[in-house]
């Protein structure tokens, strides 16, 4: 079609004509709708994606129910514990950080899945934010410490943090949590999504008045940071305690060698100094974590130029630590005879490495925080520098991305189960105390019908 004037003329495409018409009537027809319709539109927009978020819905339904039950049989198993030790505070204040986020920050990420375009409490979408990201740090530097103290029981001849250095610890650790995480409350918000002309969801996301900026960019920038920080903290610490282990068995090993060829040292004037066993007062486990067992239960190490011993003996009971234990004395024997020939030392019948539960079960909770956030913290870096990725995603693909960037969530609940798997005494503990909290509501129950 040519439209002639007196001093141009126009060429109008008639296919393109159509279609800018269409888009045109369907544009004023959007806009000419009433509140109660654009609300229609909205909700079913809202329902088809809920639809397609239900398997992720279902997944951190299944996180918050494990989640909360595990963590309050955390905290009440180890708060009636008489004797509580530095590790007992560190397991607490993670169960802590933990059902925070099972009790406030998943049931409030259920809703945000349930109405992924109608969830307009902004003020409950920063305070989700925020308590997400105060547990992240927090647990951060509590398992740093747990590393510290490992490192101190194994590699540093029985050293460890004190119970009282432990509490002290875990209140910085909320602080440090809380002095970090302030940001999420600005970063965080109502984020809007425009749907088609004259309809737009609400979002709990970035906020619209900062999407745009550098903050959420340097936001995600400091945690991926503290992140690789940690990383790389856990690899040294772990790494040094698993060299010292293995260069203990290997010296056990040489020892066993050498006992089992019958070789002696002779010296003029022979002394031997004899190690008692280390045991705790109330019969918990010894600060050390590298234990060198005799074929008695206890430990005898044979010191050269004042060395000091490296050798605990080991309790065999899991998870319990002793911040006060009770060393008896080093019995120092001089032999005041020798023969003609020469005095011989001898060699502990027996020698073995043991690494206590304690340190087990938390190396497993370090390793399952440290794997619960890596899919998350890379996919929102990969997001902050990439504005446009969620908009490229296909519905397969979309869901598959929830699940990576709720992944962190399964630090917060997998912590219990860890604990229950590796460690006999918690879970003979929280049978017991379920058990009698059972107990306790068939007797309320009885008395309530006998009332009735």
């Amino acid at each position: 079609m040519e439209l002639s004037t007196t001093n141009a003329s126009i060429n109008v495409d008639p296919g393109n004509l159509l279609v800018t018409s269409q888009i045109a009537n369907v544009t004023s027809l959007t806009l000419n709708l009433t509140d109660e319709q654009r609300l229609t539109i909205l909700q079913r927009y809202n329902d088809e994606k809920a639809t397609l978020y239900i398997p992720v819905i279902v997944y951190m339904v299944i996180l918050t129910v494990v989640g909360t039950v595990g963590n309050v049989l955390v905290c009440c198993v180890y708060c009636c514990k008489p004797t509580k030790t530095s590790s007992h505070f560190f397991i607490m204040t993670l169960a802590v950080l933990d059902l925070l986020t099972c009790a406030i920050g998943m049931p409030t990420e259920i809703i945000d899945l349930r109405y992924p375009y109608m969830f307009y409490a902004s003020a409950a979408c920063k305070l989700l934010r925020f308590v997400e990201s105060v547990t992240t740090i927090g647990s951060s530097m509590i398992l740093i410490s747990v590393a510290v103290d490992r490192f101190l029981r194994i590699c540093k001849l029985g050293r460890n943090i004190s119970v009282a250095t432990s509490k002290r610890i875990c209140v910085a650790a909320m602080f440090v949590g809380v002095a970090l995480s302030w940001p999420a409350f600005l970063i965080f918000g109502r984020h809007t999504e425009e749907l088609e002309p004259g309809i737009q969801g609400v979002d709990c996301s970035t906020d619209d008045s900062i999407r745009h900026t550098h903050y959420p960019s340097m936001y995600y920038g400091v945690l991926g940071l503290l992140f690789v920080g940690c990383l790389t903290f856990f690899a040294i610490i772990y790494v040094q305690i698993g060299l010292q282990i293995w260069r203990q068995k290997r010296a056990n090993i040489g020892q066993k060698v050498n006992r089992d060829s019958g070789i002696s040292t002779s010296t003029g004037k022979g002394r031997v100094l004899s190690t008692s066993s280390i045991r705790d007062s109330q019969g918990a486990e010894q600060n050390g974590d590298v234990g060198h067992n005799t074929s008695n239960g206890k430990a005898e190490t044979p010191i050269d130029n004042g060395s000091d011993p490296i050798s605990t003996d080991m309790s065999s009971e899991p998870m319990n630590e002793s911040a006060n234990s009770k060393k008896k004395c080093v019995k120092e024997k001089r032999g005041s005879s020798t023969s003609s020939a020469s005095t011989k030392t001898d060699f502990p019948k027996k020698r073995t490495i043991k690494v206590t539960r304690t340190t087990v079960v938390l190396f497993a909770v370090t390793v399952a925080y440290v794997i619960s956030y890596l899919p998350f913290l890379i996919l929102m870096t990969i997001r902050s520098v990439k504005k446009d990725f969620e908009d490229n995603l296909t519905p397969t693909q979309e869901v598959l991305f929830k699940f990576c960037v709720k992944s962190y969530f399964i630090n917060n609940a997998i912590n219990p189960v860890i604990y229950s798997y590796l460690n006999i005494n918690f879970r003979k503990d929280a049978q017991k105390m379920l058990t009698r909290i059972l107990s306790a509501c068939c007797t309320c129950c009885r008395r309530h019908s006998a009332a009735e």
